[in-house]
């Protein structure tokens, strides 16, 4: 199979963005800067290059992941609006670019007097590059935090000494397997205040994917897919009541969210 994956992928490594994927310099597939590379989705090659990374940034999965960035902003946002007076505090897990955080103060930073953000990324490039990015803002902090420790930490409120209205990951369960996604969602719950919300997106089964072979074979970039239920199931052994559960579709089906709120 790897002799077959080969031989294709050859003629596809052309352009920047398949060649920097399958380069991974920061040790990953989806990092920051490629992440960033999909929300500006302004190819800068030329000729023969360009075709292919016009191809990229046009494929499902890369229109998903711009929907995906829309849709949490207009969560956060919702969230925020219906509690104007209140000091809220939101953590946003494997950070990456912060390029919704970025977007919402720019579209209406005073609406977020009243909130701080604290980042969390294991990847210290990628807090560099967000620390720079929103170095203007006094109420966003950043922590270089692996998330796998964080969900196998016995006592995580030792680790992390502050509560949250809103604790959100875009994209950051998409390699996590069972176990730690099911130890990751268990102890970020104890992190949230009452009345807070758990905010997770997840790449749907498989076949919900139409870039799956592109990611695959041309990308060497796989994913941990799930089903809506056993999506549904992490949060309800993690100790969430189904009633608590809010489930939500990009709006081509290929990612799903849900909101789990707590009482």
């Amino acid at each position: 199979k790897q002799l077959f994956i080969n031989k294709i992928r050859g003629p596809f490594e052309r352009g920047e963005y398949i060649k920097w994927v399958l380069k991974k310099p920061y040790g990953y597939a989806g990092d920051f800067k490629y992440i960033e590379d999909i929300y500006e989705n302004n190819p800068k090659t030329i000729g023969f290059d360009r075709l292919f990374d016009n191809y990229t940034m046009m494929s499902a999965i890369s229109i998903a992941v711009r929907n995906r960035k829309n849709d949490f902003k207009r969560m956060i946002t919702e969230y925020v609006s219906a509690r104007q007076n209140c000091a809220l505090r939101i953590m946003d897990l494997a950070s990456g670019p912060c390029r919704e955080i970025y977007e919402i103060f720019i579209e209406n930073k005073h609406q977020y007097n009243n909130v701080i953000f604290d980042c969390y990324d294991g990847d210290v490039h990628s807090i560099e590059f967000s620390k720079e990015r929103l170095s203007g803002y006094k109420n966003v902090n950043f922590f270089v935090e692996n998330a796998a420790r964080i969900a196998f930490r016995k006592n995580v409120n030792a680790l992390i000494d502050k509560k949250y209205d809103i604790i959100y990951s875009t994209g950051l369960f998409d390699y996590f397997e069972e176990r730690i996604a099911f130890r990751l969602i268990q102890n970020l719950k104890k992190l949230l205040n009452p009345g807070g919300v758990l905010m997770i997106s997840d790449v749907r089964d498989r076949y919900s994917n139409p870039s799956l072979y592109f990611m695959e074979w041309v990308g060497d970039w796989p994913l941990v897919y799930r089903n809506d239920e056993d999506f549904r199931n992490l949060f309800i052994s993690a100790g969430f009541e189904e009633g608590d559960l809010s489930p939500m579709y990009e709006q081509q089906g290929i990612l799903q969210y849900i909101r789990a709120f707590t009482k």
